[in-house]
């Protein structure tokens, strides 16, 4: 098997699962982005991630990583040889596990299976960064966004507050940005927060947002928020993933 070098910007979802993921797999480095950091082309951070990337790629090495570090999309490498993304891995059970449901559909599940057992009051978007992922599903609705990536986001804010609206009738359903959660009832339990997981680290007091129904986006991370509530209707399948990235950096191709 070909040796892995893995760059990636760390996120809850990879805190959790990547040192099961990695285990007993030929990793001979890695490059990790703080939680946060914008990943601005010609920032240090970038200088170091695209200069660890070349190094690990000169002596043989496949890339594993995530689309912050894509080589050719963000860090200007070419990268010949094995390739394989690790958002790719936890969507593709997303999709598999939904039986490519539409990305509407996925949306409204996933609220549902949250507000289990909740007495829902109201539910808030937070607009910032919302459009920072796509949204896994058998459509391209959420994808068929256009202009800035504020305007984007503002777009699909729209998309899914409406979506939700529909779905929990009744249920005042509100926009907002994450400053504004200060004035929000972000302490109640039986409310809902739909936010990307790029912006939970601009939110004022992520411990009352913890507090609520929090529904953080891309489904993956939804997925691991019933994990970690306890219900049994998710798990992530990590021995199939290493079988994935196994065939991926197989030494004859």
């Amino acid at each position: 098997m070909q040796s892995i070098f893995v760059a990636y910007r760390t996120n809850t979802l990879f805190a959790r699962y990547l040192p099961e993921l990695l285990d007993g797999l030929p990793v001979v480095g890695t490059f990790v982005v703080p939680s946060g950091d914008q990943f601005v082309w010609g920032s240090q951070t970038h200088t170091n991630c695209k200069n660890a990337v070349l190094a690990a790629l000169d002596k043989g090495a496949g890339l594993l990583t995530d689309l912050t570090c894509h080589p050719y999309q963000r860090i200007g490498v070419d990268c010949k040889g094995s390739l394989a993304f690790i958002d790719k891995l936890f969507s593709e059970q997303i999709d598999a596990k939904r039986e490519q449901s539409t990305s509407v559909d996925n949306l409204v599940w996933f609220a549902k299976e949250l507000a289990e057992g909740r007495s829902l009051r109201q539910i808030i978007v937070v607009e910032r960064s919302i459009a920072d992922h796509d949204l896994v599903g058998s459509d391209n609705l959420f994808q068929m966004l256009s202009g800035t990536r504020e305007q984007r986001a503002a777009q699909r804010a729209e998309g899914i507050a409406g979506i939700l609206g529909e779905n929990f009738p009744g249920i005042e359903t509100v926009i907002a940005q994450p400053a504004d959660l200060l004035l929000c009832r972000i302490e109640d339990p039986n409310t809902m927060v739909v936010i990307d997981r790029h912006a939970t680290n601009h939110v004022p007091d992520y411990g009352a947002l913890r507090r609520t129904i929090l529904y953080t986006l891309p489904f993956e991370d939804s997925a691991l928020g019933l994990i970690e509530r306890g219900n049994l209707s998710w798990e992530f399948d990590i021995a199939e993933m290493q079988e994935k990235l196994r065939f991926y950096f197989r030494d004859e191709k």
